[in-house]
């Protein structure tokens, strides 16, 4: 059975390719299936990473409440996840939980993903490798993401509207050599200081937000 696809924005959403204010959310939430996919847009990603050895299901839960509890800010409209890989525990927190909540209303099956984790997914597919140590700099649905990728985990990222503002925030920001840039022009601020490889990702994102 296939799932309904909404992609969440801050003050909108997006059902089957028709952009809503959020506030107009009860219009449609009755026609969408009960399993859902989620894709969070226009959001900040935030991680932290851990070594931890236990492979206890019941440690690794606790470990990670505990590291939520105290080093992440807590409010009602931020959401945690977390994956473990080898000895290294990765905890993830975005904004957007309210809307999430209300857009996931009737719902049995929900996935929510992070525009972040598809770009990632379309990286390692791109260039064969799941141990990624690149820096990407995109432009998708008019935002632009810069994600910093460290031995195949998502580091730390930057979202901005103004293209300006991302430029800015990378060179305060980063120490890096070089940057992988798709579907942006003109950004010779950055080849002044960073190695430059142009990507052509083409609608690989969208295919793969839209995959069966």
């Amino acid at each position: 059975m296939r799932k309904s696809i909404t992609i969440l924005k801050r003050n909108s959403f997006i059902n089957k390719n028709k952009e809503y204010e959020f506030d107009r959310i009860d219009e449609i939430i009755n026609s969408l299936k009960k399993d859902r996919k989620i894709i969070i847009l226009e959001e900040e990603l935030y991680a932290k990473h851990f070594d931890f050895k236990e492979k206890n299901r019941f440690k690794i839960n606790h470990f990670v409440d505990e590291k939520i509890k105290n080093e992440f800010p807590q409010n009602g409209d931020i959401v945690y996840d977390y994956d473990k890989k080898g000895n290294v525990i990765s905890i993830y927190s975005m904004k957007g939980g309210e809307r999430i909540n209300k857009i996931s209303e009737g719902a049995k099956n929900i996935d929510v993903i992070p525009i972040q984790f598809i770009i990632k997914e379309v990286m390692i597919k791109t260039f064969n490798n799941k141990i990624l140590n690149c820096n990407i700099l995109t432009n998708f649905n008019g935002c632009y993401y810069y994600i910093s990728f460290k031995n195949g985990l998502y580091y730390c990222g930057f979202v901005e509207k103004s293209k300006e503002m991302i430029f800015n925030k990378i060179v305060e920001n980063h120490d890096i050599a070089k940057i992988y840039i798709d579907n942006i022009s003109q950004y010779e601020f950055l080849e002044q200081k960073y190695q430059i490889i142009k990507m052509n990702m083409g609608d690989l994102i969208n295919d793969r937000i839209y995959e069966k």
